[in-house]
């Protein structure tokens, strides 16, 4: 993978040191990055790919990521349920919110890539 990094890296701001990063990072915390990212949107698709880079076993892979799913999918049917009609009260309540969080969101990713330009 450090090959492929090296050769195509500078074109989706990866760097060979950030894939070794990520390897380290994730031989200590795996297990429970694989299923706490489960429960966060926008990121439980992408902790299958450091899962796989680090080869690990199908197995617990297949038991975390059906438990960390399960947990958020309760949490979510829960909410659902114990809102029910005041649900219109809760997103014009967490509206305001929710387009500052937006905004944080894109200013955080055009800062990475900005930083990561400039690094180059």
């Amino acid at each position: 993978m450090i090959t492929f990094a090296e050769k195509y890296g500078k074109y989706v701001f990866v760097k060979p040191d950030d894939i070794s990063a990520t390897n380290d990072w994730f031989d200590s915390h795996g297990k429970k990055a694989v299923f706490f990212r489960k429960m966060v949107p926008g990121i439980r698709s992408f902790i299958s790919i450091p899962a796989g880079m680090n080869k690990m076993p199908l197995l617990p892979f297949l038991i975390l990521t059906a438990l960390g799913s399960s947990f958020w999918t309760t949490v979510l049917t829960l909410a659902g349920y114990y809102l029910g009609e005041n649900y219109q009260v809760v997103e014009t309540t967490l509206a305001p919110y929710s387009n500052i969080f937006g905004g944080l969101v894109v200013v955080i990713v055009v800062g990475w890539f900005v930083e990561q330009r400039s690094s180059d």
